[in-house]
């Protein structure tokens, strides 16, 4: 029963008993106290206490009403931050509230354990705002782009990482503006966007963004077999070639790789000299220097370096000129160095 019935009804019970008992007996009486007195009809003092006991029960009523009311719609918000949890964890998302009631804070604290992540594109859900999510997630890991705009996501968040990264597949332009704002975005995005640049864009668009290139090994070696096809007239200079190499703490097999790469496409002198270069700023490139001057029979050059060098060191280029010194004829590559 509603409080406004409960009322209507409980005045109409009081308003009947008023008028039966005054019907019976429309006397007064008059009660005491100490030196006060009361005087009212029978009727009245017949349904005092039918009013204070529907006065008390109608505060009852109000009361675990009111607190009805708001464990509903404290248990309702709470259903509602639990949806938005489940979203977060989907997203891949932090979320962080203070839920009121006992079950809720007992079902986040568990959700907040977990790894929620849809099993399958055919997922389906009732709720609106969860299924839109999964399905752009779905989209997303079957190699799809979705707007960023919809996704609401910051640029280092794994699922907006993945779709980056598949937008970089579609959208080569892309790569440039990762890579002249690339605190906004992860190391893997702006690695793929290097990696795009080189596959899809010129030596001479590459050359203007080098102050925003941050090349690791594998981009590095990326970039100058492209380089090395000399398929376009505006090649990589020398000084080009020693400032990406410098940071990258190359070993001696990084520097052989490099001159194999570059002993097809470069004239002699260029690949000497650049070998040159490099020696005298990391000695693991003399190992590659030496493969080059072998290459092009610089023998006199060669017997210098290994004249000036410890016993122990360079062993295999030793041994291959006292095989040349003896008419012995082999190849670096065809020995040790394939």
């Amino acid at each position: 029963m509603g409080l406004k019935k409960y009322f209507f009804f409980s005045l109409l019970l009081i308003i009947v008993i008023a008028g039966y008992v005054f019907s019976v007996n429309a006397n007064d009486y008059r009660i005491a106290f100490f030196d006060y007195g009361i005087v009212l009809p029978i009727a009245v003092w017949v349904v005092i206490p039918v009013v204070i006991l529907f006065l008390l029960s109608f505060l009852h009523m109000i009361f675990y009403g009111m607190k009805s009311y708001f464990e509903k719609n404290a248990f309702k918000k709470d259903f509602d931050n639990i949806i938005q949890l489940l979203k977060a964890k989907i997203e891949k998302q932090e979320y962080n509230h203070a839920f009121k009631t006992t079950e809720a804070k007992e079902i986040s604290a568990t959700i907040s354990q977990l790894d929620v992540a849809p099993q399958n594109s055919e997922f389906s859900t009732t709720n609106k705002e969860i299924q839109d999510v999964v399905s752009k997630i779905n989209k997303i890991t079957s190699g799809e782009y979705v707007p960023s705009k919809e996704l609401k996501l910051p640029n280092t968040n794994p699922i907006m990482e993945m779709n980056l990264l598949n937008k970089l597949k579609v959208d080569s332009d892309f790569a440039l503006d990762v890579i002249k704002k690339s605190t906004n975005y992860t190391q893997k995005t702006v690695d793929a966007s290097i990696q795009s640049l080189i596959k899809n864009k010129s030596i001479t668009t590459i050359r203007k963004n080098f102050d925003s290139i941050k090349f690791n090994k594998d981009l590095a070696f990326d970039l100058f077999e492209k380089d090395s096809e000399k398929k376009e007239s505006f090649s990589l200079s020398r000084e080009e070639i020693i400032k990406i190499v410098s940071p990258l703490e190359f070993a001696k097999n990084d520097y052989l790789r490099l001159a194999k790469i570059y002993k097809k496409s470069f004239s002699p002198e260029e690949i000497i000299k650049l070998f040159e270069d490099l020696s005298t700023k990391n000695e693991d490139a003399n190992y590659a220097y030496l493969y080059i001057l072998f290459e092009y029979e610089m023998l006199d050059s060669i017997r210098e370096i290994l004249h000036n060098s410890a016993n122990n060191d360079y062993l295999p280029f030793k041994a291959l000129l006292d095989l040349k010194g003896a008419g012995k004829h082999y190849r670096l590559d065809s020995l040790c160095l394939n």
